[in-house]
């Protein structure tokens, strides 16, 4: 067995581990609301049994999910692993966010129905963001379209901050389209959900500014990772290589996603 193939394994496997570890503490917390492990939202702070049926659920499912990967991971590789995971997590957290709302809308139907969430709240308009993200997605599949037959078979993915390539993988359909594809749809699901209040409600009372920066967030993730797919297309497929471009996209992530975490986490406080 190749290095390589060794690294790839050891890789897979550490991932598998942190979903199971994900699933088994989101799990063992399932009975009790908190600020740090769990699916925190805005109906689960609101019903403790959206909690409990939440949390129970995307436990089971995280660890369901650790276990499918490790099982898989001798059989393959770095991009495949991370497309499966990313799948695994848009389908539990699209349905965990659904196991919470019925559950709170059917304690609406009974008595002793919660009434710490404010009624009428305004949805927020993601509706630029959303457009965003899918003309950045649009523009990147073109560019891949009209450059695909002129890079070669084994192409370069992984670049120093000199733009020298230090990492290579096969063309294909998988590593080009699939993972900027999957991780789009989770960043455009997220977006899309985010206009719901209740589902950018970090803390039991709910705050406009703080979903407005993390619906910021998901489309400058968005812009940095399409970025940087599109690079891997133009050092391929024209020979376009700096270290400029490479230094801006690292660090620009880098500084965004900070500036932008500092951001939510300060209107996350005045909430």
């Amino acid at each position: 067995m190749e290095g390589i193939e060794i690294i790839n394994i050891m890789f897979n496997i550490f991932i598998a581990l942190l979903m199971l570890t994900a699933g088994l503490l989101t799990y063992l917390f399932r009975d009790k609301p908190n600020y740090a492990i769990g699916v925190r939202i805005g109906y689960t702070f609101a019903s403790k049994e959206a909690w409990r049926k939440t949390n129970t659920f995307a436990g089971k499912a995280f660890m369901a999910l650790g276990a499918l990967m490790l099982i898989l991971s001798p059989f393959v590789d770095m991009m495949q692993n991370t497309i499966i995971m990313l799948a695994g997590i848009i389908v539990i957290f699209y349905k965990g966010y659904k196991i919470a709302k019925e559950t709170y809308e059917l304690e609406e139907f009974k008595i002793e129905a919660p009434e710490i969430i404010p009624q009428n709240i305004p949805e927020l308009n993601v509706r630029p963001y959303l457009f965003g993200e899918f003309a950045i997605l649009s523009i990147y599949f073109l560019f891949l379209a009209l450059s695909y037959d002129k890079m070669p078979q084994n192409i370069a993915s992984h670049f120093d901050f000199y733009g020298n390539p230090n990492g290579f993988m096969e063309k294909s359909i998988t590593s080009l389209v699939a993972f900027p594809l999957v991780i789009s749809a989770l960043i455009i699901g997220i977006t899309y959900l985010s206009k719901k209040p209740l589902f950018v409600q970090f803390t039991p009372k709910f705050n406009p500014k703080a979903g407005k920066i993390f619906v910021e967030l998901m489309f400058f993730t968005e812009l940095l990772i399409i970025s940087a797919w599109a690079y891997i297309i133009a050092y391929n497929a024209y020979n376009i290589h700096s270290g400029a471009i490479i230094s801006g996209i690292s660090f620009g992530a880098i500084i965004i996603i900070l500036v932008e975490m500092f951001r939510l986490l300060l209107a996350i406080g005045e909430s």
